[in-house]
């Protein structure tokens, strides 16, 4: 998916009304503000908008302005008969624009409790950018995920990512106290039950990974459990509060 400001669609639809506007009024076709510079910016605003059809609609209007390159070179002003082609084909090139402007459509995302660029672009200014820059790589990747997932209003996609990224960030933190003799496979309740056993956990985070694990681990794991975008924001809240405790728990050590 690519970010697109609007603000380009509004230049563009201005560039393009400026030349059709002006094809017909005799101006000086070469210089600053003038026909040609305008139908460059017409030509380059349709390529960075990946706008296809009406790129191969606009051939015959870029083989016009290399003809009047060379006619106009000299800063003379566009004479009539040109003017009146040039009108003529913005029009038609304007028609595809606006039939192929029909197939493009802009979400706006709903307003969330949680900053939406943060959401979409930058998790870590929700999770403290210090506490996750010491996560593991994969736990910082599904904690973005689950924020875009937000935005885009997948509340349970959401919810799975940040209970993978939880996993992750218990594991760094069971993988920091157990040096030896480790779990083949290291899952949530043996990995607490491990971490318990070396009296590795205090009250505030041994109780957090409790009320964490029964109360959405274990549901998002279950195949008829869907997220609403509101407990999704409850589930982040809960992350970023789990997180913390681990992130920053004395015996927690940051992935090299």
């Amino acid at each position: 998916m690519e970010k697109n400001n609007l603000r380009k669609y509004i230049h563009f639809g201005a560039v393009l009304l400026f030349v059709r506007s002006n094809a017909e009024d005799s101006l000086p076709y070469i210089g600053e503000g003038s026909i040609q510079q305008n139908l460059e910016r017409v030509f380059s605003y349709i390529e960075e908008l990946n706008l296809k059809v009406s790129n191969n609609a606009s051939k015959k209007l870029k083989e016009m302005k290399a003809e009047f390159d060379n006619k106009y070179n000299d800063g003379s002003n566009l004479e009539a008969p040109d003017g009146k082609a040039l009108f003529e084909e913005i029009n038609v090139l304007q028609r595809v624009i606006l039939a192929e402007a029909e197939e493009l459509s802009a979400f706006f995302p709903d307003e969330r409790r949680y900053n939406t660029d943060l959401l979409f672009e930058d998790i870590s200014g929700i999770f403290g950018r210090e506490t996750f820059a010491r996560l593991p790589e994969n736990a910082q990747n599904d904690f973005q995920e689950a924020g875009m997932c937000l935005v885009l209003e997948r509340g349970t996609a959401a919810a799975y990512h940040l209970m993978r990224g939880s996993e992750c960030c218990l594991k760094q933190l069971y993988f920091s106290v157990i040096k030896q003799k480790r779990l083949d496979k290291p899952m949530w309740g043996p990995m607490v039950k491990a971490l318990e056993g070396r009296k590795a956990l205090d009250d505030a985070l041994s109780g957090t990974l409790d009320n964490f694990r029964s109360g959405f681990r274990n549901p998002v794991a279950h195949p008829d459990k869907f997220y609403t975008i509101d407990e999704a924001q409850d589930l982040l809240g809960t992350t970023t509060q789990l997180v913390s405790l681990i992130a920053n728990h004395n015996k927690y050590a940051p992935p090299k």
